[in-house]
């Protein structure tokens, strides 16, 4: 992963234009992001990615012991 961030290319206006933003988050911001579908469907796919990955780790040790 290091390598691939360190051969990324990046423009320097794009740099430039990232340190001179200051914009500041309001609550306004952050109630109008909750009120997007599409944030509640990605927030739903974290969690349930998460969760099934969570049974998946309690379980494979069950699993695997029934081989021997």
């Amino acid at each position: 992963m290091c390598v691939l961030l360190y051969l990324a290319p990046v423009k320097k206006d794009v740099i430039e234009k990232t340190k001179t933003n200051n914009a500041v988050i309001t609550k306004n911001d952050v109630f109008k992001i909750l009120k997007l579908k599409d944030f509640w469907f990605f927030a739903l796919i974290i969690v349930g990615t998460a969760a099934i990955y969570d049974v998946f780790d309690q379980q494979f040790p069950n699993y695997y012991v029934t081989f021997f």
